[in-house]
Protein backbone atom coordinates (compact mmCIF):
# COMPACT_ATOMS: atom_id res chain seq x y z
CA UNK A 1 0.00 0.00 0.00
CA UNK A 2 1.52 3.35 -1.00
CA UNK A 3 2.40 5.99 1.58
CA UNK A 4 -0.48 8.39 2.20
CA UNK A 5 -3.14 5.89 1.15
CA UNK A 6 -6.35 6.14 3.20
CA UNK A 7 -8.25 3.31 4.86
CA UNK A 8 -11.68 4.26 6.21
CA UNK A 9 -13.79 1.89 8.32
CA UNK A 10 -17.39 2.47 9.35
CA UNK A 11 -18.56 2.19 12.92
CA UNK A 12 -22.15 3.08 12.36
CA UNK A 13 -24.05 3.99 15.53
CA UNK A 14 -22.01 5.45 18.36
CA UNK A 15 -25.03 5.42 20.71
CA UNK A 16 -24.83 1.61 20.88
CA UNK A 17 -21.48 1.94 22.62
CA UNK A 18 -23.08 3.45 25.72
CA UNK A 19 -26.44 1.67 25.77
CA UNK A 20 -27.50 -1.93 26.23
CA UNK A 21 -29.79 -3.01 23.41
CA UNK A 22 -31.29 -6.46 23.61
CA UNK A 23 -31.07 -8.66 20.49
CA UNK A 24 -28.16 -6.65 19.03
CA UNK A 25 -25.27 -8.67 20.45
CA UNK A 26 -23.72 -9.54 17.08
CA UNK A 27 -24.06 -5.94 15.93
CA UNK A 28 -22.43 -4.62 19.11
CA UNK A 29 -19.60 -7.16 19.01
CA UNK A 30 -18.90 -6.40 15.36
CA UNK A 31 -18.76 -2.66 16.10
CA UNK A 32 -16.30 -3.26 18.91
CA UNK A 33 -14.16 -5.41 16.62
CA UNK A 34 -14.12 -2.78 13.85
CA UNK A 35 -13.13 -0.06 16.30
CA UNK A 36 -10.27 -2.15 17.69
CA UNK A 37 -9.07 -3.07 14.18
CA UNK A 38 -8.93 0.65 13.39
CA UNK A 39 -6.87 1.37 16.52
CA UNK A 40 -4.38 -1.40 15.77
CA UNK A 41 -4.10 -0.61 12.05
CA UNK A 42 -3.67 3.12 12.73
CA UNK A 43 -0.85 2.35 15.12
CA UNK A 44 0.89 -0.12 12.80
CA UNK A 45 0.30 1.58 9.42
CA UNK A 46 0.48 5.23 10.54
CA UNK A 47 4.28 5.25 10.73
CA UNK A 48 4.29 4.03 7.10
CA UNK A 49 2.21 7.04 6.03
CA UNK A 50 -1.07 5.16 5.71
CA UNK A 51 -4.04 7.05 7.13
CA UNK A 52 -6.46 4.76 9.02
CA UNK A 53 -9.66 6.08 10.56
CA UNK A 54 -13.23 5.13 11.40
CA UNK A 55 -16.40 7.07 10.73
CA UNK A 56 -18.76 6.82 13.70
CA UNK A 57 -21.52 9.05 12.45
CA UNK A 58 -24.35 7.75 14.59
CA UNK A 59 -27.65 6.33 13.40
CA UNK A 60 -28.03 6.52 9.62
CA UNK A 61 -31.23 6.62 7.61
CA UNK A 62 -30.94 3.01 6.43
CA UNK A 63 -33.31 0.05 6.73
CA UNK A 64 -32.10 -0.93 10.21
CA UNK A 65 -32.99 2.48 11.62
CA UNK A 66 -35.71 3.76 9.29
CA UNK A 67 -37.90 0.69 9.79
CA UNK A 68 -38.26 1.39 13.54
CA UNK A 69 -41.54 2.70 14.98
CA UNK A 70 -41.76 6.49 15.37
CA UNK A 71 -41.36 6.38 19.17
CA UNK A 72 -38.06 4.52 18.74
CA UNK A 73 -36.90 7.03 16.11
CA UNK A 74 -37.79 9.86 18.51
CA UNK A 75 -35.68 8.22 21.23
CA UNK A 76 -32.76 7.79 18.82
CA UNK A 77 -32.97 11.46 17.89
CA UNK A 78 -33.08 12.42 21.58
CA UNK A 79 -29.68 10.71 22.08
CA UNK A 80 -28.07 11.96 18.87
CA UNK A 81 -29.89 15.14 17.79
CA UNK A 82 -30.55 13.64 14.36
CA UNK A 83 -30.59 10.61 12.09
CA UNK A 84 -27.84 11.11 9.54
CA UNK A 85 -28.40 10.75 5.79
CA UNK A 86 -26.04 8.50 3.82
CA UNK A 87 -25.07 11.41 1.57
CA UNK A 88 -23.87 13.39 4.60
CA UNK A 89 -21.60 10.50 5.59
CA UNK A 90 -20.19 10.23 2.06
CA UNK A 91 -19.52 13.97 1.96
CA UNK A 92 -17.68 13.83 5.29
CA UNK A 93 -15.44 10.99 4.10
CA UNK A 94 -14.58 12.72 0.82
CA UNK A 95 -13.74 15.90 2.73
Amino acid sequence: MPSGAPIVFFSIAQWHASTVTLNYILYAVTKAAVEQIVRVRAKTLGPKGVFVNAVAQGPTAADMVSSKPQEVLDKIVSFNDQIVKSRDVADAIVF
